[in-house]
């Protein structure tokens, strides 16, 4: 920042726009409503609703029956991208109750949710979705049992009681509260202070339903979540507690631990098949980074015997899983962990002679990249071909069985077989891709998402016609919900001299952390360079970056104008746009806190600048459990129209909230493609370095749109326009390897010394640079 800036900062006129997150809660975006849906039948034994969703959620399905209309219960609840368990069920005043439950891998578009009873009555179903929650461990676990407690429990929650007679107390801070009740009659309904009514849904004649929700930020001791209903008809509540995602990571000089990164998924497949060659290829793309990458190769021996002698490709290092051969057909599986994101990644098997094969690659986002494969021994009937701590197996076509440990898995079936079948994957696998040899063999693979412990569990195919064959299944084990790591650092120090148009010399201080590597980043994770956080083009909707302390933050700036620090929203816009280049800016001076907003050219001119009213918030202020947070909020197509600065401190309290629309400042009016956030020098370019005594905590990044970060440098993306090297400012700071919490949260560890997990096959070199220039910079930074 400039001089200019500086005196700027006091004086700004402010049309303000306050967003509604800062002052509900401390943490990142909690547990809201994404989707909701409902219907009812009167004498009916299914009974379907449809459900649209902006993220992969939480998905809860309320069922209510008259048992007056005919007594019943819920057989099973399906859909075709969702696996339900039940939850708690229970039955009071000539009502039944049942909660059902899934965790969504993707948004769902018109997802068709069908309930089965037991036998034909008059019920309602209503269903809706939850973003924000926390996939590992869904529900508070706290056991509480409202007063005339008459219906069911899981643990003591959720608990039915007689229409409104409940309180209900909960262990978590930060839930999402739901009530629901079901009532004879067609009553309406009054959800209860501090419930907002959500859906109501009724059977003409014979009963009504409806649910309310609450989003909370303290733990509940006894309040009573509740409906009036305006006929006051005989019925029952439920009462449950939806946890939020986590949003705090600790980190020390050994240890690392981080919360779950979202629900396994597949990212990306390919396939491809040739007659007697002896080399063959895929292309593979993918959209997240530290994806799972798994090869099946399938070689019918009949047309020449031969094995795989390698897999390569440029940005990926493949091993071994497994062989097997049997019925005249060889199988391999290979795998391997992708450190970034992959674009049309050329994949070649090798064999080591020629043969007809078919080649399957497959990309799995969200797995446990530190232990890949399910470690449950199982071994198939008639179990033929091969294994590896019995798991993967190869059995006859569908003579299979297959148990596992972990409970979140991707369960992965693969069939090669002579001829050319069609393949129909048998319940509850999903059919992937099918590859064919003309008139030599075919092949293909079904997988399915599962959310408990697998025991003898069929995974199959029906071919047709059927020839001979064999089938295997593996399982790829989801990113553990609680990860803790240590890895070992190095420090050493260089000093080196260029020359530039500034003629400055840097004294650097670089601490690599180095995985098993298949790859070098030369990013510098640390000062003014940090990991890339964007969605490959897409434009970013509504994007909060937030430093959560962990420490007292101490720090000075040395350089013209001193201060102490700044934290900077470095934004890259697409092409295009006037703005390539856009800082959301919070700079601190001597217990003034000062917010603006900055925008530059593609060739770094100052475009002008929206600067906000200051506020005081003394250094004591700035310590553990304070969250400093920057948005910038987008409309629907993502140009930026508004920006919102803010502190919470640990105990909930709002110390500061200001906001202003931009939409009288053209030059700030450009989408997001990606965004660095960097905590560095207080202002005015290269001198300005901030010298941290105590920094410590997280930075999160949310977005309304899916989040991916990556090594990759900004200016070397087609599709961001800006190729200059971002802020001036450094600091001694040093940030970790960032953790995909969900598709839309990506948390990071800051501080002066860090010791990071790293689940990416690469080497990541974190560098804290102090710069003595003898140049004098009297304009905005010189540069962005």
């Amino acid at each position: 920042m400039s001089l200019a800036t500086v005196m700027l900062l006091t004086c700004a006129a402010v049309l303000v726009f306050v967003p509604s997150s800062l002052t509900q809660r401390a943490n990142a975006a909690g547990p809201s409503l994404d989707g909701t849906a409902q219907n009812g039948a009167n004498l009916a034994s299914t009974l379907s609703v449809s459900l649209t969703t902006n993220n992969p959620d939480v998905i809860i399905i309320f069922v209510g029956i008259n048992e007056a209309g005919g007594t019943a219960t819920v057989q099973g609840v399906s859909s075709p991208h969702l696996t339900f368990i039940q939850r708690a069920a229970g039955t009071g005043s000539s009502m039944y109750l049942a909660e059902w439950y899934a965790v969504g891998s993707s948004a769902l578009s018109s997802e068709a949710i069908t309930v089965a009873l037991t036998a034909e009555s008059r019920f309602t179903v209503m269903a809706f979705a939850i973003s924000g929650a926390n996939t590992g461990t869904i529900f508070d676990s706290s056991p509480s049992v409202g007063p005339g407690g008459c219906c069911g429990s899981v643990g003591g929650s959720p608990y039915g009681t007689t229409d409104y007679t409940n309180t209900f107390s909960t262990s978590n801070p930060d839930d999402l509260i739901l009530a629901y009740t079901a009532t004879q009659g067609n009553p309406s309904y009054t959800a209860d202070s501090p419930l907002t009514l959500g859906d109501q849904a009724s059977v003409a004649s014979w009963m009504g339903s409806a649910w309310g929700y609450a989003v909370v930020s303290a733990s509940q001791a006894s309040p009573q979540y509740s409906f009036t209903n305006s006929v006051g008809e005989n019925g029952i509540t439920f009462v449950d507690a939806i946890r939020q995602s986590s949003t705090t990571s600790s980190t020390s000089t050994s240890t690392s631990a981080h919360s779950r990164s979202g629900t396994i998924a597949l990212d990306g497949t390919a396939y491809n098949g040739v007659n007697l060659a002896s080399a063959l290829s895929v292309s593979l793309t993918t959209s997240k980074s530290q994806d799972v990458v798994i090869v099946l190769v399938g070689i019918n021996t009949a047309g020449g015997g031969a094995t795989v002698q390698s897999i390569t490709s440029p940005h990926l290092t493949f091993e071994r899983r497994v062989t097997g051969t049997a019925n005249l057909l060889h199988f391999e599986e290979w795998y391997s962990v992708a450190g970034s994101v992959l674009s049309s990644e050329a994949i070649t098997v090798t064999l080591s002679g020629s043969a007809r094969f078919t080649v399957m690659a497959l990309a799995v986002s969200n797995a446990n990249t530190e232990t890949i494969f399910d470690g449950g021994a199982s071994t198939g009937l008639n179990g033929c071909c091969g294994s590896v701590g019995g798991s993967p197996y190869g059995t006859l076509h569908s003579s299979n069985t297959f148990s596992t440990s972990n409970p979140d898995d991707l369960i992965i079936t693969y069939d090669a077989s002579q001829g050319n079948p069609s393949y129909t994957a048998d319940s509850p696998l999903t059919l992937g891709d099918q590859a064919s040899v003309a008139s030599w063999m075919g092949s293909a693979w079904g997988y399915a998402v599962v959310r408990a412990s697998q025991a003898s569990q069929q995974y199959s195919f029906t071919i047709s016609p059927g020839e001979n064959g064999v089938v295997f299944v593996d399982a790829i084990m989801q990113s553990s919900s609680t990860t803790t790591s240590t890895t070992t650092s190095t420090t050493t120090s260089t000093t080196t001299s260029t020359t530039s148009t500034s003629a400055s010399r840097s004294s650097s201080s670089s601490t690599t952390s180095t995985t098993t590597t298949t790859s070098t980043s030369t990013l510098q994770a640390g000062s003014n360079r940090n990991y890339f956080i964007m969605d490959n083009g897409a434009h970013l909707k509504s994007v909060t970056a937030s430093m959560l302390l962990s420490d007292q933050l101490s720090g000075v700036s040395a350089g013209q104008y001193g201060g102490n620090w700044s934290l900077q929203f470095n934004a890259y816009s697409p092409n295009g746009f006037g703005a390539a280049f856009t800082q959301f800016v919070i700079s601190y001076s001597s217990g003034v806190m000062m917010p603006d907003v900055e925008s530059y050219s593609s060739t770094g001119a100052f475009l002008g600048m929206d600067a906000l009213s200051a506020t005081n918030i003394p250094s004591g202020d700035l310590a553990s459990g304070t969250q400093v947070s920057i948005t910038a909020l987008t409309n629907s197509t993502g140009d930026v129209v508004g920006a919102s600065f803010g502190v919470v401190a640990g105990n909930g309290e709002v110390l500061w909230n200001e906001s202003a629309g931009l939409t009288s400042f053209p030059y700030l009016e450009a989408p997001i493609v990606g965004f660095e956030l960097i905590l560095v020098g207080y202002g005015g370019g290269s001198q300005s370095v901030a010298t941290f005594t105590q920094a410590s905590g997280v930075f999160q990044f949310e977005s309304a749109t899916p989040l991916v970060w990556t090594t990759t440098f900004p200016g070397n993306f087609s599709w961001v326009q800006y190729k200059g090297s971002g802020s001036s400012e450094s600091s001694n700071l040093l940030y970790g390897v960032p953790q995909q919490e969900t598709s839309n949260v990506i948390a990071q560890s800051f501080g002066t010394t860090i010791t990071t997990t790293s689940t990416t096959n690469s080497t990541i070199t974190a560098t804290a640079t102090t710069t003595t220039t003898t140049s004098t910079n009297t304009t905005k930074d010189g540069k962005p």
